[in-house]
């Protein structure tokens, strides 16, 4: 599903820090029928964090042998397997999600994201979730996900369409000043960015406009050192 050259020779940028910026990975009919049948709202659950409007659909999805390794190397992240945020089963997605959330998952896609970065990611731990923004939402403040064990932060866009003035835009920071604005992206499908953290990985998401027509749509996907060591630049 997923054309992973297209991926591999995708634009990265390294300026304030290394990400990249993906466009039809997926064919039109592929990236189409996965925006059509996007979960619905009524499968997730509203989660707190700086105003209402965030919701994420539970679980997030990990191969079984990165759930392996979760639980031998990674106590932090066990508990959330044990209480069934994270699992390797999504039989109830439908064919086509579960055929893309399989290719995120392979060790072929992390290799492909890998070589797009210039960095090694053969061994850490991939993890997929489900987002959604809705109107009125307040938006993410500058922040860079900088913490213990994460390495690359990539999100998948599913909006058919988009307009600058409904919000929701994806952020690139020179720094923590949110006026800083490097580069805007917005959620538009068959699209997707991915980010290196560092401790200058600044970005943000901007408040959806309460006349958003639909919610911001998107599927986090994280990659996680399964060690806490620092990840090996090629």
């Amino acid at each position: 599903m997923l054309n992973l050259d297209t991926i591999r020779n995708a634009t990265v940028y390294e300026f304030p820090y290394r990400w990249a910026f993906i466009q039809n990975a997926l064919t039109k009919e592929d990236s189409l029928q996965l925006a059509r049948t996007y979960p619905s709202i009524d499968q997730f659950q509203e989660f707190h964090w700086e105003g209402n409007g965030f919701f994420d659909r539970k679980p997030a999805y990990c191969t079984l042998k990165d759930i392996a390794r979760i639980q031998k190397f990674r106590k932090d992240l066990w508990k959330s397997v044990e209480s069934g945020k994270i699992s390797s089963s999504y039989e109830n997605l439908n064919e086509s999600w579960q055929k893309f959330i399989t290719n995120l998952l392979s060790p072929a896609h992390r290799e492909a994201i890998g070589d797009l970065l210039r960095l090694n990611l053969k061994d850490h731990i991939t993890r997929v979730s489900f987002r959604r923004l809705r109107p009125k939402h307040f938006g993410r403040t500058p922040h860079t996900d900088f913490r213990s064990g994460t390495t690359v932060t990539q999100l998948y866009f599913f909006n058919q369409e988009w307009q600058s003035d409904w919000g929701g835009c994806f952020q690139v920071l020179a720094s923590e000043n949110p006026e800083s604005v490097i580069c805007e992206v917005p959620p538009i499908l068959n699209t997707s960015v991915a980010i290196v953290f560092s401790e200058n990985s600044w970005h943000m998401g901007t408040p959806v406009a309460p006349h958003a027509p639909d919610d911001r749509l998107f599927l986090l996907v994280t990659y996680w050192q399964p060690y806490l060591s620092s990840s090996v630049p090629k």
